[in-house]
């Protein structure tokens, strides 16, 4: 653990998308440290994998000026955390790659233990996504043999990877648990780990976030409510609301009986996942909310009947995106580095709100009708993203800097929020 003096960290992130190359850079300098990443151009791109040799490069050449450096263990190995979920680095190119830590041993590192289903890059490999899933967590139906082959295959070299990380003379290693039900083999996988002394917890696109907090050592204490069953298990997670939140917070370093007020909405009994199933029924939210909110009532967005009830200034931090534990991690960080200027917070409720619980469903019919594929849909929609967002927060009860918005990977998942 550093002190609070001003530090500088060099992290090579799961991929260039937002979550994980600028929220950490973001939320670092909201607490008064630099965080530096390599060129986005070396990253990749969706389902195009980093340059291994510039990473590399990059990786031995950053190491003598920084203070302290975070490896992705996904992004060295396989190019990125999309691309670590098929075949095309072999297991002996990925255990060789692996070797670059043992020339950085001062590195901390965050491997991910491989989520339950493949990669679904487009409507056509949907029905695919859905039937690995079934099939590895419930025990369910069929998936063609090819698919499967490929997917075992990228399995076991991703285990061999996360053993081999545990010899290594590096100065940290944890890991995380991808997109997972309670069944399926990553089960097997955690527990071997665990049996070896790994340490773990749910989540993944926040980990450089809770790393670089971690290594920074800055801490808070936060009073946490729960709105809803403290002991239901989100979508694509393995153990309780509570659980996740409560790993979170001692990896971190923070109490949660006192302090900063926090509010956690449970999952719903009718939880959603808000990019790929149909809305739920409107919700009920009465209790008022003030300080750091993290919506878990559903996977992929916030529920809009209980953000249209949160009086916005009343907020330090906010996150409701993607899995559980992507919205804890992110929450709980940005609640350890301070409210700042505002324009993190701002950024979570266009993104988390507006983008993901009210512009992209619009997009998602539109896309539907037009016959316009949601997971390559390229700039078509920047536009419509950029003026809907501009239009939404207009009423809001605080200024909203000048931004632009887009889609980042040309797909509708995820947007991104430029400030001007």
């Amino acid at each position: 653990m550093l002190s609070c003096r001003a530090v500088r960290i060099a992290l090579l992130p799961l991929d260039g998308r937002p979550c994980n190359a600028r929220f950490p850079r973001d939320l670092a300098a909201i607490a008064g440290h630099e965080v530096r990443i390599p060129p986005l151009e070396i990253l990749g791109r969706y389902m195009e994998p980093a340059s291994f040799p510039r990473v590399r490069e990059w990786l031995l050449d950053v190491r003598r000026t920084a203070d302290l450096l975070i490896v992705s263990v996904d992004m060295l190995c396989y190019g990125g955390i999309e691309t670590s979920r098929d075949g095309r680095v072999s297991k002996e190119e990925a255990l060789r790659r692996l070797e670059t830590l043992r020339e950085i041993p001062e590195a901390r590192s965050f491997s991910v233990i491989m989520r339950a289903t493949v990669t679904c890059h487009s409507e056509e490999t949907l029905p695919l996504w859905r039937a690995v899933w079934e099939y590895n967590v419930h025990g369910r139906g069929e998936i063609p043999a090819d698919v499967l082959a490929e997917y075992r295959l990228a399995r076991e070299r991703n285990r061999a990877v996360n053993l081999r990380l545990l010899e290594l003379p590096v100065a940290e290693r944890l890991y995380f648990q991808d997109d997972a039900g309670e069944r399926g083999p990553h089960v097997e996988e955690a527990r071997e780990l665990a049996r070896r002394g790994a340490r773990m917890m749910p989540g993944a696109d926040e980990a450089g976030m809770m790393m670089v907090f971690r290594a920074i050592g800055k801490r808070a204490s936060f009073q946490a409510t729960v709105l809803g069953d403290r002991n239901r298990v989100a979508l694509y997670e393995d153990r309780s609301i509570w659980h996740s939140l409560a790993e979170h917070a001692e990896y971190l370093g923070c109490g949660l009986e006192g302090g900063i007020p926090l509010t956690l909405v449970a999952p719903a009994p009718d939880s959603v996942d808000r990019f790929l199933d149909p809305p739920p029924p409107s919700r009920r939210y009465r209790m008022p909310i003030r300080g750091v909110l993290i919506d878990c009532a559903d996977a992929n967005g916030a529920d809009p009947d209980l953000m249209t009830s949160v009086r916005i200034s009343d907020l330090d931090a906010f996150a409701a995106w993607n899995t559980a534990s992507n919205s804890i991690g992110t929450a709980l960080c940005h609640g350890i580095a301070g409210k700042g200027d505002g324009r993190f917070l701002i950024e979570r409720l266009l993104d988390d709100w507006l983008y993901q619980s009210v512009v992209r469903p619009e997009l998602v019919e539109r896309c539907r009708t037009d016959g316009i594929d949601r997971f390559q849909c390229g700039e078509r929609w920047d536009a419509y993203v950029d003026r809907r967002l501009h239009e939404l927060s207009s009423p809001w009860d605080i200024r909203v800097p000048p931004f632009r918005a887009f889609l980042p990977w040309g797909r509708l998942f995820e947007v991104e929020i430029e400030w001007l």
